[in-house]
């Protein structure tokens, strides 16, 4: 896979999860195995459109306020129902590696909370970047060994500013980097179920939270 910006790492072409790029990138540079990758470049309307070749646009679910981000347009959710739903497809269905990554602003948020989240909580399947997990970021995923669920939260980012959260996965190593630089890494050897649910963008959200693709 291309790389991600900065200094995160290449991963092999399984890694099919992205959605957000570091920078900007015109829609005949999007890599073909990128399965999401949703702009939030609209400005209005109830529909977040994918540029990847799989379509999987996102309905935009409540009354979330289109915002300025840290370039271009962004969502600000309510923390009362605001959140994405992207329908279950199969190329979302991931079982060897992923990378996940997004811009995020988090004001007064609880200490649970989700970005981006491929099935109902622990459920199999499920994958799951957080920005605040017991007030920390965290990438976990439901089928992987004991050990590579709860823990491994590390990067404190409730703050009321922008940064850039990503997560990879290469089916033996979890890694975590906040605003490009790696801060966190841990063996999780294993593979994913195929789930069957959608995937939501910030449904966990309790209070007010901004979101920014590219």
């Amino acid at each position: 896979m291309r790389s991600l910006g900065q200094n995160l790492k290449p991963l092999s072409p399984s890694v099919i999860l992205l959605l957000l790029m570091l920078i900007s990138i015109s829609e005949a540079q999007i890599p073909e195995d990128m399965v999401l990758y949703l702009p939030l470049d609209e400005g209005e309307g109830k529909v977040a459109v994918d540029l990847s070749i799989h379509n999987n646009n996102a309905e935009i679910k409540g009354k979330p306020k289109w915002v300025d981000g840290p370039f271009g347009m962004a969502l600000e959710l309510d923390g009362a129902g605001d959140h994405l739903v992207v329908k279950n497809s199969p190329a979302l269905k991931l079982t060897d590696a992923l990378t996940i990554s997004c811009w995020v602003k988090v004001t007064g948020a609880s200490d649970l909370q989700s970005a981006v989240e491929k099935e109902a909580g622990w459920q199999i399947g499920e994958y799951n970047l957080m920005p605040v997990y017991n007030g920390l970021i965290q990438l976990q995923m439901f089928d992987l060994p004991e050990g590579c669920d709860d823990e491994g939260q590390t990067g404190n980012i409730k703050d009321s500013k922008w940064h850039y959260i990503a997560g990879t996965w290469d089916g033996d190593i979890i890694t975590l980097y906040l605003d490009g630089e790696q801060i966190a890494d841990r063996g999780c050897s294993g593979k994913l179920a195929q789930g069957s649910g959608d995937l939501h963008r910030c449904q966990r959200w309790k209070r007010s939270f901004s979101a920014r693709s590219y």
